[in-house]
C-alpha cells in the first residue's frame, strides 16, 4: 500500500509537463479568448433581444397605420372607380350616339343630293345640305366712281373704317373708288363632320381632300398677308428711338396676327402650287407685299413685304395633325424684320395653335407656347409666353406675359395682356407705369354673318384699280373660293375638285418631261441669321412686271387653268371661268363685257 501511494498517478507528471509545452500554452490562450468572446456575444444578444422587442412594437404600430391607410384608400378607390366607370359608360354612349347621328345625316344628305359628275368618293366627304336658298350673286360693294381728282390723305390706322358706317373713298392713279365693306352672308349649311374626321386621326390634313364647308372664302396666302393688318406697328418699331418700344411693337405685331382667330375658326383654302397674292398699299399706306406658294409637298409659302423704313419677310410651313379631340397646327419657319436706317435685324418664330372640340361641343381655339424675339445686331431680346388655358390653373383665356431684356439677359420691362384684345408694357422698376402698345379693332358690323371677317379680309378678294394688272396666279381669281363667297358651296366643291385634278395633271407633266416646278418670285437661299438652314427669299421682279403690265419674261404658270380636265365636269368648268372674274372691279362694265366676248 505504501508502495502504491508512493507511485501515485503514473501520468500526473506527464500532464504537468504537457501544460508547460508551447503548443498547449497557445491553445489555452485561444480558448480563454473564445470564452471571453462568447461571454460578450451572449451579453450583446441579451441587449439585442431588448431592442428587438422595441423594434417589433414599433413595426406593429406601423403595420396598424398602414392597414388603416390601405382600408381608407380602398374605400376611396372604389368610389372613384365607380365614378370613372360611369363616365366611361356615358362616353361610350355619346360616341355611339354621335356616330349614329353622323351615319343618319350622311344617309339623309346622300338621299337629298345627287353626286356631282366627278370622281369624288362619297367616303371622302358628303355634300352639304342647304337649309336656305341663297342665289349666286356678285358680292355687295360700293359703286365705283371715276373722276379726275387730287390724291386725298388717308388714315393710317385702317384700310377702311367700315364700322362707323361712313364711306371711305380711295384715290389711285386719278381713279376714285369705294372699297367694299361687306360680302354675302354665310349660308346655313350642314355637313357630316364625323364622317370626314373619323378617318383623319393622326394624319396630315394638308394631304386630305376636304369640302369647302369647313373653309372660309379666302386663301391661306391671303390669310398670311393679314399679318400686316396692323402694319402701323412696324412703322412705329422702325422709327422709335426707344429700344424697348421697338420690342414692344414687334411683340404686339406678332400677337395681332392671331387676334381675329379668337372668333374666326374657318379653314383657309390650301393654295395651289404657284398661286400668288399681292397686297399693294404703297400709295395709301406706304407698304406692299407679295406672297407665293413655293412648294406643295411639303406645303410652304413665302412672303415679302416692304415699307418706307422696313422690310418684313417670312417663309412658313404648317404641320397639321388631328388628334381625335383637337386639331394641332405647328408652324415652322422664321419671321424677319429689318430696319433700313439702322440695319437692326429682328427674328422670331410663330407659336402653335390648337383647335378644340372638333367632334363634339363648341369649337374654340387657343395659341400657346413661347415666342422669342431677338435683335441680332445688339443681342437684346424679348421673351413672350402665350399662356395655355386650363380649368385647374389661374391662367385667363388668351392671356400672355413677357419680359424685354438687354444683351446681358437683364430684364428691364414687362409685357402683359391678351393676344385677342391688347398688349401693355411696363417698367419692372415701376410696375404702375403702364403703356398701352396695341389694342384690337372692334368687329365690323354683322361680322358673325360674314365668317367673322375683318375689313382687311373683306377687301382681300376684290380686284380694284390698285390690283389692275396683277398676275394671273393671284388668289383673287381662284374660282372655287369666289363661288363659296357667293354662296354656291355645292358648285364650289365641284370646281375645287377640278382645280385639284388640274394640279395633278401638271404634276404628271413635270414627271413625264423630267422637269420640276420652280417658284417665280422667290428662291431658296442660305438664311442670313441661321446659316445652317435655307429659307425662301424674294428675288425681285414682281412689281416691275406689274408696272409694265407684262409677265412674259417670267415662267408664270396659269394655276387656275382647268382646260385639261374640264371634260370631267363641263358645267363646273363653265362656272369656274365666270367665277374667276367675279370680283374684278378694276375695269369699267364696257371693258368687262369686251373681255368676256374675247374669251369666248
Amino acid at each position: 500500500e505504501e508502495e502504491e501511494e508512493e507511485d501515485g498517478d503514473p501520468y500526473s507528471d506527464e500532464e504537468e509537463d504537457l501544460k508547460e509545452e508551447p503548443d498547449v500554452l497557445s491553445l489555452n490562450k485561444w480558448k480563454s479568448r473564445y470564452t471571453a468572446a462568447e461571454a460578450t456575444l451572449v451579453s450583446r444578444l441579451h441587449e439585442l433581444d431588448g431592442e428587438k422587442e422595441d423594434a417589433m412594437d414599433a413595426l406593429g404600430s406601423m403595420r396598424d397605420c398602414l392597414e388603416g391607410l390601405l382600408n381608407t384608400s380602398y374605400t376611396h378607390n372604389k368610389k372613384w372607380a365607380h365614378i370613372v366607370h360611369n363616365l366611361e359608360e356615358k362616353k361610350a354612349m355619346l360616341e355611339t350616339t354621335v356616330e349614329s347621328l353622323a351615319q343618319e345625316e350622311a344617309e339623309l344628305v346622300e338621299n337629298l343630293h345627287t353626286k356631282p359628275p366627278s370622281e369624288i368618293d362619297d367616303d371622302e366627304f358628303f355634300d352639304a345640305e342647304d337649309d336656305s336658298e341663297t342665289p349666286r350673286a356678285s358680292p355687295t360693294r360700293g359703286d365705283r366712281i371715276e373722276s379726275k381728282v387730287d390724291m386725298a390723305d388717308e388714315e393710317e390706322d385702317e384700310f377702311v373704317d367700315a364700322d362707323n358706317g361712313n364711306e371711305v373713298i380711295v384715290n389711285i392713279n386719278e381713279i376714285r373708288f369705294v372699297p367694299r365693306t361687306s360680302i354675302p352672308d354665310k349660308p346655313n349649311k350642314k355637313v357630316s363632320l364625323w364622317g370626314i374626321m373619323k378617318n383623319c386621326i393622326g394624319k396630315d390634313l394638308s394631304k386630305i381632300p376636304m369640302p369647302v364647308n369647313f373653309n372660309e372664302p379666302i386663301s391661306f396666302l391671303q390669310r398670311l398677308a393679314e399679318d400686316l393688318g396692323y402694319f402701323s406697328l412696324l412703322d412705329h418699331a422702325a422709327t422709335s428711338n426707344r429700344w424697348e418700344e421697338k420690342f414692344a411693337c414687334l411683340a404686339a405685331f406678332a400677337c395681332s396676327s392671331y387676334a381675329s382667330g379668337a372668333s374666326r375658326l374657318g379653314k383657309p383654302f390650301n393654295p395651289l402650287l404657284g398661286e400668288t397674292y399681292e397686297l399693294d398699299r404703297m400709295d395709301t399706306h406706304g407698304f406692299r407685299c407679295i406672297v407665293e406658294q413655293v412648294s406643295h409637298h411639303p406645303p410652304i409659302c413665302a412672303m415679302h413685304a416692304e415699307g418706307k423704313d422696313w422690310v418684313f419677310w417670312q417663309d412658313l410651313k404648317i404641320d397639321s395633325k388631328f388628334r381625335g379631340k383637337h386639331l394641332e397646327l405647328v408652324p415652322k419657319g422664321t419671321c424677319h424684320f429689318i430696319i433700313k436706317t439702322t440695319n437692326d435685324h429682328f427674328t422670331w418664330s410663330k407659336i402653335n395653335t390648337i383647335v378644340h372640340n372638333i367632334i363634339l361641343g363648341k369649337l374654340w381655339m387657343e395659341n400657346c407656347g413661347k415666342l422669342h424675339i431677338i435683335n441680332h445686331k445688339t443681342g437684346a431680346f424679348c421673351d413672350l409666353e402665350f399662356l395655355k388655358y386650363s380649368f385647374f390653373s389661374s391662367n385667363e383665356t388668351h392671356g400672355l406675359r413677357g419680359e424685354i431684356s438687354d444683351a446681358e439677359g437683364m430684364p428691364h420691362f414687362g409685357i402683359s395682356g391678351k393676344w385677342s384684345e391688347r398688349l401693355e408694357m411696363f417698367s419692372l422698376d415701376d410696375p404702375t407705369s403702364v403703356e398701352l402698345v396695341w389694342q384690337v379693332r372692334p368687329m365690323i358690323r354683322n361680322a358673325e354673318k360674314m365668317y367673322y371677317f375683318t375689313q382687311f379680309a373683306i377687301e382681300s378678294n376684290e380686284i380694284t384699280p390698285i390690283e389692275h394688272n396683277c398676275a394671273i396666279t393671284d388668289a383673287r381669281f381662284r374660282p372655287d373660293k369666289n363661288l363659296m363667297e357667293a354662296g354656291d358651296w355645292d358648285l364650289a366643291n365641284r370646281v375645287k375638285h377640278l382645280l385639284e385634278e388640274a394640279q395633278r395633271f401638271r404634276r404628271r407633266e413635270y414627271e413625264r418631261t423630267k422637269t420640276r416646278f420652280r417658284p417665280v418670285w422667290f428662291e431658296s437661299k442660305i438664311d442670313p441669321v441661321h446659316p445652317e438652314r435655307k429659307s425662301y427669299q424674294y428675288k425681285g421682279g414682281y412689281w416691275e412686271a406689274k408696272e409694265k403690265g407684262s409677265y412674259k419674261e417670267f415662267e408664270v404658270v396659269d394655276v387656275f387653268d382647268i382646260r385639261p380636265v374640264e371634260s370631267k365636269d363641263s358645267q363646273a368648268a363653265e362656272a369656274a371661268r365666270e367665277a374667276m372674274l367675279m370680283n374684278d372691279h378694276s375695269v369699267s362694265e364696257g371693258e368687262m363685257n369686251a373681255l368676256n366676248m374675247s374669251s369666248m
